[in-house]
């Protein structure tokens, strides 16, 4: 509950990046490739990187919403590769 806290007071970037990440780290614990608590931790440090803090732009279409979901799972994808899944 935590994470999505800090992500609504992100907008709806940091929001859209905190669903693709948690869908992209369930997906990796169901295929038994992480740990059920890697999956906060692999969300955790996706948002930390892609929204960390910053005064990010608000999603202003359909086309900026799937950008910023792919790179939330892109970012999440390699968060879990880079701790050895």
């Amino acid at each position: 509950m935590a994470l999505a806290r800090s992500a609504l007071s992100g907008g709806d970037r940091a929001t859209n990046i905190l669903n693709a990440a948690n869908e992209v780290a369930v997906d990796a614990f169901l295929k038994g490739e992480i740990g059920f608590l890697d999956i906060a931790a692999s969300v955790a440090e996706t948002l930390d990187r892609l929204a960390g803090g910053r005064d990010l732009p608000a999603i202003d279409s359909v086309a900026a919403a799937l950008a910023v979901d792919g790179e939330g799972r892109r970012m999440a994808r390699a968060i879990i590769g880079e701790r050895g899944a």
